[in-house]
Order: structure tokens, then C-alpha cells, then sequence
């Protein structure tokens, strides 16, 4: 991953992210109640939270606002005992977790007629959660210091944590570099990690030291925004 360090560029990117949310926030607003006759109420009330409230920094992740319009025909979902939905962009996958399984939807393209998959883990917090690019590992954030990862081939499991109380993950995403496959994002910095698959296990493969306040990554343009400084107004981009 190079680093982006061209004000300008950084500069265009928060002007036409910020257009495009007021924009979809306005649209989002008039579709609601469409929305909300196609979805059990408990589902339909944590997306719109995610798409319309102002988020806040904390464990669970960027803080930043991420959006998913589904468009007809609708999605309809009934998950008993659902913690909440999330949107993997790499993928293209909604997703609910409970406290023993992952429910997810292929949003694109979407058929209403193709059943979800169900994918089956043990109880314990879900801060977030995303599908390696292949589909062959599910990663769920179960803290500010740890992520357990799924194997679904096989059911197995291992986890990933971090011993130091000085430093919180702040969140993670998968990659198609061709030196990693995994980026945890900590308030330290950038950790990037190859998988091997047969000692099912994490290899680090580099670390960038920064102090980090929150981030932001789209898996369309590989782009992960850093903010750092007292008032967020440091930003370094890598690519």
C-alpha cells in the first residue's frame, strides 16, 4: 500500500464524499417509508440509524456512515435475535448476526428467489464483521483488541488479539494487495497481514506507525483515510 500525500487530491475526495451523503441522505429520507414495509421493524430501524443518524468514534469500528439502497424488488428478512446489519462493500453482502449465526444477503446483483446463507458461530459481541475476498474466511470483531476469524469450509476458528492496552482496533478490512490480505486499523496505525491457510494463522508482513482517530475505506477505490491530531485535521492516505 503507498501512501497518498497530495492535499488536493485528499481535499476533492472530502468535498465529493460530502455532497454525495447530503444528497443520498435526502433521498434515503423520502424513500423510508417504502422501506419500511418491506423489512421486519428490528432490521429497518438499526439501517436507518446507520444511513441517516450522525455517527459517533468509538470500538465498533470507523465511525464513518455507510449506506445500502436496495431497490425493487425488496429485500425481506426475518432474523430472530439479530445484533444488527452490515454492509460488506467487497463483497457486496448484507449481513445479520445473531448470537449464534451470520444471515447474508448478495445485494449485486439481487435476486429476491436465491435463499441467504447461513453461516454458524459461537456467542459473543459483533462489533463488525466482513468475508475475505474469496469468501473462504468470515472475520468478526469481537473487541477494541480482538478478531476472530472462521474458516466455513470447515467450521474451525482462531483469533487475533492484541496484548496492549495502550492501542485500540479501531476496525479492519480485507485486501487484494498482492503482499497482504488483511489490514487491521488501530489507533497506532496500519497492520498488514498475509494468511496461511494451513497454520491458520495471521502473518504480519508491515507496520506504519501513526497515531490514528478514525479511518474510512471503500473497497471501489482502495483507499484508506486516516485522520489523526487533536482536532482531526491531519490526513494521510494509502493506496
Amino acid at each position: 500500500m503507498k501512501e497518498k500525500s497530495t492535499t488536493s487530491v485528499l481535499q476533492r475526495i472530502l468535498v465529493n464524499c460530502g455532497a454525495q451523503a447530503k444528497e443520498y441522505g435526502g433521498c434515503v429520507s423520502a424513500r423510508v417509508p417504502k422501506v419500511e414495509r418491506d423489512m421486519c421493524l428490528k432490521e429497518f430501524v438499526a439501517l436507518r440509524n446507520c444511513m441517516q443518524n450522525v455517527p459517533t468514534v468509538g470500538f465498533s469500528g470507523s465511525g464513518t456512515m455507510s449506506h445500502v439502497y436496495i431497490q425493487y424488488p425488496p429485500l425481506r428478512c426475518k432474523v430472530s435475535g439479530s445484533v444488527g446489519l452490515f454492509y460488506d462493500d467487497e463483497n457486496k453482502l448484507l449481513l445479520s448476526a445473531t448470537s449464534d449465526q451470520v444471515v447474508s444477503w448478495k445485494i449485486s446483483p439481487f435476486s429476491p428467489h436465491v435463499a441467504p446463507t447461513v453461516d454458524s458461530i459461537t456467542g459473543g459481541p459483533v462489533l463488525s464483521l466482513r468475508l475475505s475476498l474469496d469468501a473462504k474466511l468470515l472475520a468478526i470483531q469481537r473487541s477494541s483488541h480482538e478478531v476472530q476469524f472462521w474458516i466455513r469450509q470447515t467450521g474451525e476458528s482462531f483469533s487475533h488479539r492484541y496484548r496492549s492496552e495502550s492501542e485500540n482496533l479501531l476496525g479492519f478490512f480485507w485486501t487484494d494487495c498482492p503482499t497482504c490480505d488483511i489490514v487491521f486499523v488501530k489507533t497506532s496505525g496500519l497492520d498488514l497481514f498475509s494468511y496461511n491457510s494451513e497454520l491458520k494463522s495471521l502473518h504480519l508482513v508491515e507496520s506504519k506507525k501513526l497515531n490514528v482517530s478514525w479511518y474510512v475505506y471503500t473497497h471501489e477505490s482502495r483507499l484508506v483515510l486516516l485522520a489523526s491530531g487533536m482536532q482531526c485535521k491531519s490526513f494521510t492516505g494509502y493506496q
